[in-house]
C-alpha cells in the first residue's frame, strides 16, 4: 500500500469515528430532553385518559334489551310506520310509571328482513327492561290496525274450528252407528250359534269384537280432539277479549 492510500484510509477511519461520536452526542442530548420534559410527556398521555375516566364515571349507565316480533299479523314495515319515532310524549303514554327510567326506544326493521320487527330499549335499571318490553308489546298489540287484523284472523280461525268440529261430530255419529250395528250383528250371531240355528259361519266372532274395540277407540279419540278444540277456542276468546 503506498503513502497516498494509507493517508486516505486514515482520513476515512477518522471520519467514521467522528460521525459515531456525533451520533452518540445527539442521542444523549435527546435523552436529556426527554428526561427534562418527562412531566409534560406524562401529562400528554395521562390527562386524556383521566378525562375519559371521569366522563365515564359521571355519565349514567344504561341497560339495553333487544327483542323481535317474528311474522306479525300485519307486514313488519307497517308496524314500524305505525309506531314511528317514540318521543318523550309517547314514552309517557306507553310506559306510564316507568317512562322516566327509559332513555330510548327503537322500533325498526332488521337488515335484509321484511317479516321481523326489531325492538331495542335502553333503561336506567335492569329490572325495568322486561316490564318495558311487556308495555311496548301491549301497545303494539292494541294499535287499531293490528287489533282489527287479530280479530279478523281469529274470526277465520273460529270458523275453521267450527267446521272441523261439525265434521268431527258427523264422524263420531257414523262411528257410533257402525259400532251399534256391529254389536247387534255380533249378538245375533252369538245367539244363533248358541241355539244351533247355524252350523257353520264364515265369520270369526273375534274379528267382530276387535272391530268393536277399534271403533270405540276411534270414537274416544275424536271426542278428545273435539274437547281440545273447544278449550283452545275458549282460550283464544279470553286472550282477545
Amino acid at each position: 500500500m503506498d503513502d497516498k492510500e494509507e493517508k486516505y484510509m486514515a482520513d476515512y477511519s477518522r471520519s467514521d469515528f467522528e460521525a459515531g461520536q456525533d451520533d452518540e452526542i445527539n442521542l444523549y442530548d435527546y435523552w436529556k430532553v426527554l428526561v427534562k420534559r418527562k412531566k409534560i410527556l406524562t401529562g400528554i398521555f395521562l390527562v386524556p385518559l383521566l378525562i375519559v375516566t371521569i366522563i365515564s364515571l359521571i355519565q349514567p349507565r344504561y341497560y339495553r334489551g333487544e327483542s323481535e316480533i317474528i311474522n306479525p299479523v300485519i307486514p313488519a314495515p307497517n308496524i314500524v310506520n305505525l309506531v314511528g319515532n317514540i318521543d318523550d310524549t309517547q314514552k309517557v303514554k306507553i310506559f306510564t310509571n316507568n317512562s322516566g327510567a327509559i332513555k330510548s326506544v327503537s322500533v325498526s326493521l332488521p337488515k335484509k328482513s321484511t317479516d321481523k320487527v326489531n325492538i331495542i330499549i335502553d333503561a336506567k335499571t335492569a329490572d325495568i327492561v322486561p316490564r318495558a318490553f311487556k308495555d311496548i308489546f301491549g301497545y303494539i298489540s292494541n294499535l287499531p290496525e293490528i287489533k282489527g287484523e287479530i280479530a279478523r284472523t281469529q274470526a277465520e280461525t273460529d270458523l275453521k274450528t267450527e267446521r272441523i268440529m261439525e265434521e268431527t261430530d258427523f264422524k263420531i255419529k257414523k262411528l257410533i252407528e257402525a259400532r251399534k250395528a256391529n254389536l247387534i250383528f255380533l249378538n245375533d250371531m252369538s245367539d244363533m250359534i248358541k241355539k244351533r240355528q247355524i252350523s257353520f259361519i264364515n265369520i270369526n266372532p273375534a274379528d267382530l269384537i276387535k272391530k268393536d274395540a277399534d271403533l270405540s277407540l276411534e270414537v274416544t279419540n275424536l271426542q278428545q280432539a273435539k274437547t281440545d278444540m273447544m278449550k283452545k277456542k275458549e282460550l283464544n276468546v279470553k286472550v282477545t277479549a
